[in-house]
């Protein structure tokens, strides 16, 4: 939920590219560290 929050926030004319692209390659390891888990139940 927090990076979540933290990306809807995003003042897009103060941060620099590699915050945004940092930002998404954690979202998509949470999202694939998720699913390796829930496919492992």
């Amino acid at each position: 939920m927090a990076i979540s929050r933290k990306v809807i926030i995003f003042d897009f004319e103060k941060i620099t590219p590699q915050f945004v692209l940092t930002t998404a390659a954690v979202v998509l390891a949470l999202g694939i560290t998720y699913w390796l888990i829930s496919k492992r139940t």
